[in-house]
């Protein structure tokens, strides 16, 4: 009966030691599996969850693509009514500058030196330059207000439209109580449909 044991069990340790370590490893594949399926799934509702996001990263940057080219759209729109227009519109600004200057205290006469084409599009834009030639009684030097006045006139240049650029002035002011000053500007200018 020993003998008997001993042999069934020497069959059973061999057997054992055939199979240990193909258990072993189903053992260790069993956990990890145990362990990943948790892993996966989460990774599955991660990847999910980033896909929805990218894709409504894509559809608000479709909208901001369109809600951007919408407002270039509603300011270039703004900007052209901005602009002065036609040669009528240049005849208005100068004569509204040479009324803002007398209203100042000085004389002033005005000429249109030169056109230049500046934008070759639909619409056409045009930049014309005026002179604007100031005369007044009372220098800087004698009386104190016509700093003020001349700042004021520039301040009125400035304002009248946001297509104005000054390029040159100059401003002289004789011991004889005169100023004198000459404003050249660029004016945008929009040139209507023929």
């Amino acid at each position: 009966m020993t003998a008997e044991i001993q042999r069934r069990w020497a069959w059973f340790q061999d057997r054992i030691r055939l199979v240990w370590p193909f258990a072993v490893a189903l053992g260790l594949v069993g956990i990890s599996v145990q362990r990943l399926v948790p892993l996966v799934q989460e990774n599955g509702v991660l990847a999910r969850n980033l896909g929805r996001l990218n894709r409504e990263l894509e559809l608000l940057q479709q909208h901001q693509n369109s809600a951007t080219a919408e407002d270039i759209d509603g300011r270039v729109v703004q900007a052209l009514a901005s602009l002065v227009s036609g040669d009528e519109g240049v005849r208005r600004w100068v004569r509204a500058m040479e009324e803002e200057a007398r209203g100042n205290g000085f004389a002033c006469e005005s000429r249109i030196e030169s056109a230049a084409r500046a934008w070759e599009g639909e619409p056409r834009v045009d930049v014309v330059e005026v002179v604007l030639s100031l005369n007044a009684r009372g220098g800087f030097d004698t009386d104190p207000t016509s700093s003020a006045r001349f700042t004021n006139l520039l301040d009125s240049l400035a304002a009248r439209s946001e297509w104005v650029e000054f390029t040159e002035l100059t401003l002289r002011s004789s011991g004889a109580g005169l100023i004198s000053a000459t404003i050249t500007v660029r004016l945008w200018v929009l040139v209507p449909a023929s």
